[in-house]
């Protein structure tokens, strides 16, 4: 048993110590509510940076939950330059919609830290698997779960891009919706090739987002 598992062992003892543990019935019932919620549901990938990775879990239109990554990022160099690849992971962040959270605790009389506990196992057993093999990893872990305020946000699919545009539009449209400008782009390309791209889908994707929203 590494670490991680170890104070994971402990961490459920003291939570199972401190809150009521619903029955066994009442566990798989919470494993119905919540296959049931996230049954249809896509899962969006962002690399926002080098340092940090998203996943998008959306329904109908709107996110459900979300899952972010972070890995290591040298803040004392002037800018780490290592691939995603190269870094190792520090933490992984569930962030759930409070509603979400109460509108189980209507049906089920347990301790909200309890039910997320239980959401802790449920979407490890349902999904790590599938973000191990889309990262190329085996390495991601759920550290933290923590509750979203507000309504749930709009959901955009993962961008990709159109075959026929090219790299000067795509210049162009970086120019259009940031502050860079033609000699930064043409540097940021040539220092590390793929740059453009990324940075024309993560506006493109932006863009679609603020549409939706209104903004």
């Amino acid at each position: 048993m590494n670490l991680k598992e170890s104070i994971r062992k402990v961490l459920r003892e003291e939570v199972e110590r401190k809150y009521l543990k619903p029955s066994p019935n009442s566990e798989k019932l919470i494993y119905e509510i919540l296959n049931k919620l996230f049954s249809g549901a896509d899962m969006y990938y962002e690399k926002v940076s080098k340092a940090r990775h998203d996943f998008d879990f959306c329904k109908n239109g709107k996110r459900i939950i979300e899952f972010i990554m972070y890995f290591d990022n040298d803040d004392d160099a002037w800018e780490d330059k290592r691939a995603s690849t190269e870094r190792n992971f520090r933490e992984g962040n569930v962030l759930i919609y409070r509603e979400t959270i109460d509108d189980i605790l209507k049906h089920i009389p347990i301790r909200r830290n309890y039910l997320k506990h239980i959401f802790d196992e449920w979407f490890e057993e349902t999904y790590l698997d599938m973000i191990h093999e889309k990262m190329g990893r085996n390495d991601i872990t759920i550290d933290t779960i923590d509750e979203l305020t507000g309504r749930p946000d709009v959901c955009v699919p993962t961008q990709t891009k159109p075959d026929e545009i090219t790299d000067e539009e795509m210049i162009e449209y970086i120019m259009k919706n940031t502050l860079y400008r033609r000699e930064h782009i043409e540097k940021n390309e040539s220092e590390e090739p793929g740059w453009i791209e990324d940075l024309y889908l993560k506006k493109l994707r932006k863009n679609k987002h603020d549409e939706l929203r209104g903004y």
